[in-house]
């Protein structure tokens, strides 16, 4: 039998079960992870809790919403699969809350994105969520809290950072003049690439390509290491380019100036409301040649001395800590 499960069927303390965790290649999902179980670690040290993968989910669902009791937990890792880009995902969501719908559920912060021409996701969507007893979903840029608010749902859902931004790192490496591009390859890409390229080649300022996504399954033991030794890589550069949500977060936790371009789903710039006081981040969701210059050059330049601090967010964060203790905001 699975050890994790062999453990839960054993445990009678009140129980935080955060399910659907991934292991798959994109390290930005793994270190969502590691913030959500670092975030309840902190913050909830008289229930136990346990982690089940997607596969995990999928093979013991059943079995585990058989043996809850109210007190405890159901939590759904968070990322940006709800709605109509990953609609695999967005499937096994939707399953996944008809399985525990009878128990209290706390969505980690989301994007939620619906094509105008995928009405049948949305409803289903929108169906599934009003059966549930007791469904919070957190939503981690205004647009997907929007959505929900003008679908009228009957759950709660509330608007917070991505839970990645809870976490913070110690890296003291000395930068090289390097700047490190990080671009998507799927069907959330954009197409400023090469504008980029062009500005880094005409102006002899040397580039690495890099990626938060690596091409092997990511378990549960070597996750950690594989996001620490990512994040290590990003501290080295100085600046960072990319249209990766995580890859601006990350530049973001180990103090590394960057530009970042948005994506289809508008996540990017939805999630820079949370740090657009931070003077390194910067986001462009439309430029001209000018525009783009000066930003590159200016972060290039930046010399400020940086120590990002999760401490402005906290009370933000908080509301996820009443949603799972059932205490008012």
């Amino acid at each position: 039998m699975n050890k994790t499960l062999q453990q839960f069927l054993e445990d009678k303390n009140k129980k935080l079960i955060l399910i659907f965790t991934p292991t798959h290649g994109n390290l930005g999902d793994s270190a969502i992870v590691l913030a959500e179980l670092e975030f309840l670690k902190d913050n909830f040290k008289d229930f136990s809790i346990y982690e089940f993968t997607k596969n995990e989910t999928l093979h013991y669902g059943q079995k585990i919403a058989s043996l809850l009791t109210q007190n405890d937990v159901i939590l759904i890792h968070g990322g940006g699969y709800l709605g109509s880009l990953w609609k695999y995902n967005n499937n096994l969501f939707i399953n996944f809350l008809k399985t525990f719908k009878s128990q209290k559920i706390v969505v980690f912060p989301q994007t939620i994105f619906f094509k105008d021409s995928e009405n049948k996701i949305k409803n289903d969507f929108f169906k599934v969520t009003q059966s549930c007893k007791d469904l919070t979903i957190f939503c981690r840029d205004y647009n997907s809290f929007k959505i929900l608010k003008d679908m009228k749902v009957n759950f709660k859902y509330e608007y917070v950072p991505d839970i990645v931004l809870y976490h913070q790192t110690n890296f003291s490496n000395t930068r090289n003049n390097k700047v490190l591009l990080c671009f998507r390859k799927d069907h959330e890409k954009i197409q400023k690439h090469d504008d980029v390229l062009q500005y880094l080649k005409q102006n002899k300022i040397q580039f690495v390509k890099t990626d938060t996504v690596i091409g092997r399954i990511v378990s549960k033991h070597k996750r950690n290491s594989l996001v620490e030794k990512k994040l290590n890589q990003f501290s080295k550069y100085r600046v960072v380019i990319t249209d990766r949500l995580h890859g601006m977060l990350f530049a973001t936790i180990t103090n590394t100036p960057c530009l970042a371009f948005d994506n289809i789903s508008k996540k990017v710039s939805g999630v820079y409301q949370w740090i657009q006081d931070l003077d390194y981040i910067k986001v462009l969701t439309s430029y001209d040649d000018i525009t783009l210059t000066n930003t590159i050059k200016n972060l290039y330049d930046y010399n400020n001395k940086i120590q990002y601090s999760n401490k402005p967010l906290l009370a933000t964060f908080e509301k996820i800590k009443n949603a799972i203790k059932n205490k008012d905001n």
